[in-house]
């Protein structure tokens, strides 16, 4: 492209050693500034840290410990001061309804995801990262990005009959200055989510009226390119607009909630909070106010369901299969990518909470608690019903099945003791597990990598890592709730019923 400036040249370090990512983007803006009516989509695939011209971003200690203090709007995801460089760039891609893909392969390190994150987010991009090139799904991630439909300048607009109202909304999705209940999406395509968050809006909360009952209307506006069937080759721009209005039930007692709860969608919900929390308050502040929702919660069970205050209580939700799942996760959260420093890299981090806060609650459940189910031979093509428990004790190594575990970005195929040498492996193209992993990756909104292990060698000892449920083996001895979650699952709810009966007692 003619009007495009050469970037600045690399620093001495030699010519390999910087990436002018910021400087690109800038000269896109200023050629396409100049043409608004051209339609604009950058696709961006980095192997380093940006490190050129503006947008530049300083290399950090990769083993610092998470801050808990409180931080700034221009701080990131784990309380490191953002680029605001990037913001401005996100001003500009926003007045011109374009998109900016990003896709990450931390070959060599950390590469800043958690600085131009906010860039991303704010137009409604796709973002990827891979921890090496072997575990790059890149072609497949790419296909998946260009195949779905896609929307630009959309507006999404959330109204409520008498008795609540829209309280706030999560989702890469931003504001009307003017009205109320409005909100401007740059761009998102057909596996983008946004989530409400709705109170009450009087202390009697929804007034029951057997003729009218709570109502929500959902309002999406959005352009999209469509074909002409007339022509061969021929597309048209279309303005369109799709309405949905969805009527509830009211709950009358305590009971009627806590049976219509859908533990995917609340953890959906909570997982927003707690990133918000994390970019505003730090890490320290985010575990405390997940402690917190996690207490209440299980405290305001048992006194309103249970009816039990002492030794009896029921802190595993036990009455109501749909709420069983919420510990568990709430501890995947704290054991996982998501909240784990030691777990995972600062730039991973980043890209699960990425996720977290843009995809629809079942793909952002099995990041929170990844599901493990097994086959019972090659030729078998669906799993057993129910998942098992992320522990030692779920893995039967004396019978010949294959395990499966399911993390959205990962699938991991595990050989138990009894399968080496009778099972091939890995297995072949035709058998039943293959197909089922064929068919999950066709099904997700991106690409799982898919590993196999095998008892008894380094891969058996990765997948063993992955077992969440049982004592860390470096788990420190402490009291602390959140740290508990190291001394495996056990331990943590054993500290949840402690802090659940402080809780009670003192209320």
């Amino acid at each position: 492209i003619e009007p495009l400036c050469p970037p600045p040249p690399p620093p001495p370090g030699g010519p390999n050693k910087g990436l002018a990512f910021g400087p690109c983007i800038d000269g896109l803006l200023e050629a396409f500034e100049e043409d608004p009516y051209c339609s604009l989509r950058i696709v961006s695939i980095l192997g380093h840290l940006p490190s050129v011209g503006v947008g530049s971003i300083p290399p950090i200690d990769t083993d610092a410990k998470d801050s808990g203090k409180k931080h700034g709007k221009n701080h990131g995801l784990d309380g490191i001061e953002a680029n605001p460089e990037y913001g401005d760039f996100a001003d500009r891609l926003v007045g011109l309804s374009a998109c900016v893909d990003v896709y990450v392969v931390s070959e060599e390190g950390y590469t800043g995801c958690d600085s131009f994150l906010p860039l991303i987010e704010r137009v409604g991009g796709t973002f990827m990262h891979y921890p090496s090139v072997g575990a790059s799904t890149l072609p497949s991630d790419l296909f998946k990005a260009f195949s779905r439909p896609f929307a630009t300048k959309a507006m999404l607009r959330v109204r409520c009959s008498s008795g609540f109202r829209v309280a706030r909304a999560y989702g890469h999705l931003s504001p009307d200055d003017q009205y109320e209940n409005l909100y401007h999406v740059a761009c998102c395509h057909s596996d983008s989510s946004f989530a409400v968050d709705f109170e009450f809006d009087n202390p009697s909360g929804v007034v029951a009226n057997l003729d009218v009952h709570p109502t929500m209307q959902v309002a999406f506006s959005y352009t999209c390119i469509v074909k002409v069937d007339e022509g061969e080759g021929m597309y048209q721009v279309q303005r369109r607009l799709r309405i949905e209005t969805v009527r509830t039930d009211i709950g009358r007692q305590a009971l009627e909630l806590y049976s219509s709860v859908d533990a995917e969608v609340v953890m959906s919900l909570l997982c927003h909070k707690i990133v918000g929390a994390i970019k505003q308050e730090g890490m320290a502040e985010a575990r405390m106010l997940l402690q917190d929702w996690l207490v209440i919660l299980t405290a305001r069970y048992n006194q309103h369901v249970m009816r039990r205050t002492g030794a009896g209580m029921d802190i595993s939700f036990a009455k109501y299969s749909s709420l069983q799942m919420l510990p568990r996760m709430v501890y995947g959260m704290l054991r996982g990518k998501m909240m784990d420093s030691l777990r995972a890299s600062r730039d991973e981090r980043a890209f699960v909470r990425h996720v977290c806060t843009s995809m629809r609650p079942e793909f952002v459940s099995l990041l929170l608690y990844p599901k493990l189910c097994f086959f019972e031979d090659l030729d078998t093509d669906m799993p057993n019903d129910n998942p098992l428990i992320l522990s030692h004790s779920a893995i039967d190594q004396d019978t010949p099945h294959l395990y499966l575990l399911d993390s959205l970005t990962e699938l991991l195929v595990f050989y138990p003791r009894a399968a080496k040498g009778s099972i091939a492996f890995p297995p072949p193209v035709d058998s039943g597990i293959r197909a089922f992993i064929q068919a999950t990756k066709d099904n997700r909104p991106l690409c799982p990598h898919v590993y196999n292990c095998s008892e008894g060698d380094a891969t058996g000892l990765d997948f063993s890592a992955r077992l969440w449920e049982d004592r860390h083996l470096n788990a420190p001895s402490s009291s602390d709730w959140a740290v508990s979650s190291e001394l495996g699952y056990d331990a943590f709810m054993q500290a949840l019923k402690e802090e659940v009966k402080g809780f009670m007692d003192a209320s």
